[in-house]
């Protein structure tokens, strides 16, 4: 994983909680086997995937994953 304090492009650090939910989403098939990992629910999960996309500007997770942890 790459430093902790990873700087969207509006200028925003992403959050511990963002991070993390994108380094497991990334390591994992489904939200439901990410957000187990996590022992969080789905909808919480998401959301955290979802303000990842938005403070780093892309559309997809997949694409958040690969530009935050890369």
């Amino acid at each position: 994983m790459s430093d902790p304090s990873v700087t969207a492009r509006r200028g925003t650090a992403l959050t511990p909680a963002e991070i993390t939910a994108l380094r497991v989403r990334g390591e994992t098939d489904t939200d439901a086997d990410a957000a187990v990992l996590l022992g969080c629910s789905v909808h919480t999960l998401r959301s955290h995937l979802r303000n990842a996309r938005s403070r780093l500007g892309v559309h997809s997770t997949q694409r958040a994953i690969r530009r935050a942890l890369a």
